[in-house]
């Protein structure tokens, strides 16, 4: 999954070019939060962009470089971005799939 993470839908990632259904599903969803990070985050070299703008270009590039329905199931996810931490709606990951989060936050304290 890591290994594709930087295929695009069109097939103009690397390191194979696989393009739309070839790449791994956890690869496409990987590709499209990876670069919502790399956008929003601050780096030593520049600031990051809003959430909002970040959004836009992910939506903008949905069928050249993302999958369009991760993009649109990103979208539903996220919801409205905010940027003191964009999920509008986290109760959708208060289910059996957040463990790993609550797991690392009882590591933390302990």
């Amino acid at each position: 999954m890591v290994l594709s993470h930087h295929e695009r839908w069109d097939g103009s990632g690397y390191p194979e070019g696989l393009h739309t259904e070839q790449i791994p599903l956890g690869a496409r969803i990987l590709a499209v939060a990876d670069s919502f990070s790399a956008m929003v985050d601050d780096r030593p070299y520049r600031k990051g962009m809003e959430p909002a703008k970040a959004m836009a270009e992910i939506i903008g590039a949905s069928g050249r470089l993302y999958d369009p329905q991760v993009v649109t199931a990103f979208q539903d996810i996220a919801g409205t971005p905010r940027k003191e931490g964009f999920m509008a709606n986290t109760s959708l990951f208060n289910g059996p799939q957040n463990r790993l989060q609550k797991d690392l936050q009882a590591t933390e304290m302990a």
